[in-house]
């Protein structure tokens, strides 16, 4: 009998400290954003609805086979915990920032830059080290028309890669900027809302700046900045997502912004957009739930009508993971396109958890997973 209450007592008390100390659920994690923008945290949930509404988007169906992801070996990036923050395609060159998997546009305590020459099949360290400490450094941009003209956005102003060294050529600080294609004098950047943002402009090399943010519906910022190289007349832009709606912003240069349909009747997109240089065509990813994320593209995307904007879908991805659009470029057998796939539900620090990149070099119609070393 006394053996008996002894069991008793034993059970009774370990459901008592069961009772008094749940176990706590581990956190989940969104994955970061790109660019910065692969550049402020951002949410990527949407919760209501938004202040603006447009047009039903006009969908062209195309005919599209899902991709096939060519066998790799793991872990695809050197040691876990990195992400890939930004990929610019030069017209040689092919350049990587790798981050923090955890940090958004600064705060991260570690960055690598990486080249490739042969589109992502092999890579090697830059020649130089970084312009600022990692917790400054917000994004790399690329002026298209120069080679290797890398340009710098940090917490000190913006820093130009030249003659083998980085020179700082503004203390103005930024999140990401544009370079106008043959006009390095003409730079575009993001800032602060409150620092006559969030899109500002030079006309002679980032000496001084002026507001460009007229009539752009935001909510606290713009995440991403593209201009058409062919003409530098159209901008694009999208916001730190916040509400439902489109995330999409487009305005013609002195002109006023103006909201952009995106594909599926405005589904949400993420942060990341890349434009053609040879045509213009404007991509983004688009989550078509419950199908999961696609790869989208318009054509028109610089219409005067902005309703006129057309969409079509270019690939579907096999795969929960969020897909961000990092890069496009020219290639002997087509475009080439490249997409970071963030994994979903995986809050381990363990390796499989980090962002990949998936190239495709037909336009989008088979994909290969990179391996970055």
């Amino acid at each position: 009998m006394i053996y008996r209450l002894k069991i008793s007592l034993i059970i009774f008390l370990l459901a008592l400290g069961a009772c008094a100390n749940p176990p706590t659920p581990a956190p989940t994690r969104a994955p970061s954003p790109t660019a910065i923008p692969a550049t402020l945290t951002s949410t990527r949930v949407v919760t209501s609805t938004p202040p603006n509404t447009l047009t039903p988007t006009r969908i062209a169906p195309t005919a599209t086979r899902a991709p096939t992801l060519a066998p790799t070996i793991a872990p695809t990036i050197a040691s876990s915990g990195w992400s890939p923050r930004t990929l610019l395609v030069g017209s040689t060159r092919a350049y990587l920032l790798l981050g923090d998997r955890d940090a958004h546009f600064f705060g991260s305590q570690k960055m690598r830059l990486l080249t490739s020459d042969d589109l992502g099949d092999t890579w090697r360290a830059f020649t130089s080290d970084l312009p600022v400490e990692p917790t400054c450094l917000a994004n790399i941009n690329l002026d298209y028309a120069t080679r290797d003209a890398l340009y710098a956005s940090t917490c000190r102003g913006i820093f130009r890669w030249g003659e083998n060294k980085w020179t700082r050529i503004s203390e103005q600080a930024t999140t990401q900027v544009v370079i106008t294609y043959g006009k390095p004098n003409q730079v575009w950047a993001i800032v602060a809302p409150d620092k006559d943002g969030p899109v500002i402009r030079s006309d002679d090399g980032g000496k001084t700046w002026r507001g460009a943010s007229t009539g752009l519906v935001h909510f606290n910022g713009l995440a991403n900045l593209g201009i058409d190289p062919r003409d530098a007349k159209t901008l694009y832009g999208i916001i730190m997502p916040k509400y439902g709606g489109s995330y999409l912003r487009r305005a013609f240069v002195d002109n006023q912004w103006h909201t952009m349909p995106t594909p599926l009747n405005n589904a949400q997109i993420d942060i990341g957009m890349t434009i053609v240089g040879a045509t213009g065509d404007l991509y983004v990813t688009a989550n078509a739930y419950p199908q999961g994320w696609q790869l989208w593209r318009t054509r028109n995307p610089n219409v005067s009508d902005v309703n006129a904007v057309v969409w079509e879908k270019v690939s579907g991805f096999e795969s929960e993971d969020w897909a961000t659009v990092l890069a496009s470029g020219a290639h002997a057998q087509g475009l080439a396109l490249f997409v970071k796939m963030s994994p979903s539900n995986c809050n381990s620090a363990d390796a499989k958890c980090d962002p990949y990149i998936l190239r495709s070099l037909d336009g989008g119609k088979t994909w290969k997973r990179l391996v970055i070393r």
